[in-house]
């Protein structure tokens, strides 16, 4: 038995914690997803927590 790979694809991360994996060899998925609508409460918090991880991260990968 022959292990076959079905698809190979490339995970990079960008600065901002965002990126998308990009298929190099196989089918990539035919049907894109739609983001899902959050609650306009957690909206504002989530945006505070996101910020907040940016700067830790900035700060984490800048240390001399």
């Amino acid at each position: 038995m022959a292990n076959k790979a079905k698809s190979v694809t490339v995970l990079q991360s960008d600065n901002d914690f965002g990126g998308e994996p990009e298929t190099i060899q196989g089918k990539s998925p035919k049907k894109k997803k739609t983001k899902k609508k959050q609650s306009s409460t957690l909206s504002p918090i989530e945006k505070t927590v996101f910020s907040l991880a940016k700067m830790t991260d900035k700060a984490t990968t800048a240390y001399r």
